[in-house]
């Protein structure tokens, strides 16, 4: 599985995990249809590589788990709308092409779905939190990628 693929898995976790906390006023399509492009991403993804698909969900969850506790000494507001779409900018390219999440459906769901107390401080606070997690799961998958290497390679190295 290529890493595209892996990091597309992560962020269709965390995308889709926040859009399934997320309580809008009203039944909202933008929400549905994201909801359901992601299930049918992550039906497929788990059905053809069972063992790389779990692994790339637990980078997510280790990654999510690091950067709340990276983060809980700030006092940081930020909306499930704000992050959802901080967290699709950063790999804006990927999940549109893997997952179908293109920038219309995005902004579909981030115009209808603004709060009335929706400030500048949380889409900034998002973004700071997308930053994070972005470096953390490229870290992750670039170790993951070394250690399968070396595995791959009995733990050999060789200078050639």
């Amino acid at each position: 599985m290529n890493n595209n693929l892996k990091t597309s898995i992560i962020y269709a976790s965390m995308i889709g995990s926040l859009l399934n906390e997320y309580e809008p006023k009203e039944n909202n399509s933008s929400i549905n249809e994201l909801k359901k492009q992601l299930r049918k991403f992550m039906q497929k993804r788990s059905k053809t590589n069972t063992s790389e698909f779990l692994q790339s969900l637990k980078i997510g969850n280790e990654v999510w788990i690091k950067s709340i506790d990276h983060f809980k000494e700030n006092s940081y507001l930020i909306e499930a709308v704000s992050l959802v779409v901080a967290l699709w900018s950063r790999q804006a390219e990927t999940l549109a092409k893997f997952c179908n999440l293109t920038e219309k459906r995005i902004d579909a769901f981030a115009l209808q779905n603004m709060s009335d107390n929706h400030t500048l401080e949380s889409e900034q606070n998002s973004y700071t939190v997308a930053n994070y997690l972005n470096s953390q799961i490229e870290k992750s998958i670039e170790l993951l990628e070394w250690r399968q290497w070396v595995l791959n390679n009995n733990g050999r190295f060789s200078n050639g």
